[in-house]
């Protein structure tokens, strides 16, 4: 409620209301998205492209109400506005940021660590989920409508690094995934591969040392 209060909503009924349906907007795509897309878009193509697309949604929004500030009373038709780009931003975050981070957190890890590191993602996703409850609501009082603007340079600032620093791992196998961080060269894998080829050709079992994940 706290967000749609931000743009105009200033009656607690209101506010719950388009909160409520923020949640069910979310709930719906997410679905739609885990059953029709995450394994048809690459995992930083939609991750960079949705977070890009969430910072030019809050850029547009911050300028909405820097230029049409809620004066109290009846909703505006610019809270209107203002409150269908939230709604549209929680779609593309439901096709983006919100499953594939997990997807492709669950690929990056070697074996030998992956619960490990799943352990961490998780417990650091939860922290940075109740910081940004915590301090959301002191931004809007301290900066008001340049918060979103902060918000709309993060997005675009991890768009940029994700896109050029996030290795794609649509596709790709567990020993592809070695290769592709640097666990064990290609050259070595090919050669693994060929030793137990040439093993079961030969009828003996020939135990290659594992290396790389």
């Amino acid at each position: 409620p706290t967000v749609f209060k931000n743009i105009g909503f200033s009656d607690t009924r209101s506010a719950l209301l388009a909160s409520g349906v923020f949640g069910a907007v979310k709930f719906v795509s997410t679905i739609l998205a885990l059953a029709f897309t995450v394994n048809r878009w690459g995992r930083v193509t939609g991750m960079a492209v949705g977070t890009g697309f969430q910072g030019i949604l809050f850029f547009i929004l911050g300028a909405i109400l820097k230029s049409k500030p809620p004066h109290g009373g009846p909703i505006q038709p610019a809270s209107i506005a203002m409150m269908a780009i939230i709604y549209l931003y929680v779609i593309v975050y439901s096709f983006g940021m919100g499953p594939l981070p997990w997807v492709y957190s669950s690929e990056i890890y070697p074996l030998r660590i992956r619960e490990l590191g799943q352990m961490w993602f998780t417990a650091l996703t939860w922290a940075c989920n109740f910081a940004t409850s915590r301090v959301t609501p002191i931004l809007f009082v301290k900066l008001g409508w340049k918060t979103w603007m902060l918000f709309a340079s993060l997005n675009l600032g991890g768009a940029i690094l994700c896109w050029f620093i996030c290795p794609e791992t649509k596709g790709l196998s567990m020993e592809e995934l070695d290769i592709l961080f640097g666990a064990i060269s290609a050259e070595q894998r090919a050669a693994d591969i060929e030793k137990v080829l040439q093993g079961h050709a030969d009828g003996s079992r020939l135990n290659v040392p594992p290396e790389g994940r």
